[in-house]
This record gives structure tokens, sequence and C-alpha cells, in this order.
């Protein structure tokens, strides 16, 4: 499922909501929305459809916004289209995560496996962290945080953590992903660092 926010095509300002879902390709155009009133509307429109397909998509996982929505509206003085604008033209902020995997199918010994990519291995030591309280996991994300770190991430490796500490399970997911989507370039090199000491 995908719920985008896109320009108000009706008005020729504001946003509009898409669903994306299978054959299902609806929009909501009544009204030219802000962005903090699409966002909103985004959030009740998925708990709506979570109720009606008995699904369970959180809001990050399915919500985009249109560059053309955000220029347009940006110029047209949204604030938060505009401090959205400033964020993506500082590089502080992404539309989305890059589409990679967390996992890829490999042979081994003629026997086709799954294995966890560098960013899967990053996020199931979060959940072995999360769930077991072990140790050695959180000596892990402590080396994640100062390789991403080591490779542009602003304020250190303590900072780092401390953000990934503050985060509910949801957030703290999209966080090493986009993170992982900026500062990470060899899966290979962030693997032995993160987990050769394991």
């Amino acid at each position: 499922m995908e719920i985008y926010m896109e320009l108000n095509r009706r008005h020729g300002r504001g946003f509009q909501l898409r669903v994306v879902y299978g054959p299902m390709n609806k929009v909501y155009d009544k009204e030219p929305w802000t962005m903090y009133e699409a966002g909103a509307a985004a959030g009740t429109l998925l708990e709506i459809l979570n109720k009606e397909l008995g699904a369970s998509y959180q809001t990050h996982q399915v919500l985009r916004v249109t560059q053309e929505a955000l220029e347009v509206n940006s110029k047209a003085g949204d604030f938060a289209a505009v401090r959205m604008m400033h964020d993506i033209n500082s590089g502080e902020y992404e539309l989305s995560t890059p589409d990679t995997t967390d996992c890829t199918k490999v042979v081994i010994d003629g026997k086709e496996e799954i294995a966890f990519t560098g960013r899967g291995t990053v996020l199931i030591t979060y959940f072995t962290w999360l769930d077991d309280k072990n140790q050695k996991a959180r000596e892990a994300l402590q080396r994640y945080c100062e390789y991403i770190a080591a490779h542009g991430f602003k304020g250190g490796a303590t900072k780092a953590l401390a953000e990934l500490d503050s985060l509910n399970k949801d957030h703290a997911v999209e966080w090493i992903r986009k993170t992982y989507a900026r500062h990470v370039h060899d899966d290979e090199a962030l693997i032995q660092f993160v987990m050769g000491q394991l």
C-alpha cells in the first residue's frame, strides 16, 4: 500500500491524497489541504484502511510526498512544505528511504538461502537489543553509530546512539534505514566493522 500526498489537481494548490493498493487507485481531492492537514488526513485514512483490510501498516511505511507538491505549495507559503523543501535542499531530510532490501537470496552449497544485507544486519541487531537486552547487540549498535559518525553523521557516535535510543521501535527502524542510506556505501565494510567483534 502507498499513500501519496500530491499536488491537488482540482484546485491547483494544496495537497490531495492518493491511495494505491493493488487495483485500487483512489484520490481524495475535495479540499486543498495544507501539508499538516494532509498528513493528519492520511493518518486517519490509514487507520480506516487497516481496519477494513485487516492490515497493520504504519504511516512511515506507506506515506510518500511528491516533489511537485512540495515545490508548488512551498512557493504558495505552506509553512510545512517550505520547511521540508529547505531540509531536502540542505541534505538534512530525504523524501523517502531509498529502495533497498534487508535480505537477499544467496546460493550456498547448491542451496538457495536467505541472507541479511548490511542494513538487515543492523536492524536484526537492533531488534535483538530491544527484545532481549543482549549486551553484544548493544555493543554492535554502538559500533554502527561509530561507523556512521566516521562517514558523515553530524554530532558523533554518542549523539547518534542517543537519537536511536530516544525513538520508538517504528521510528527507530526508519532512522536506521535513513542513516544507512546516507552514510553507508560499502555493505561488506559495514558488516565487518559492526559484527566482526561478535
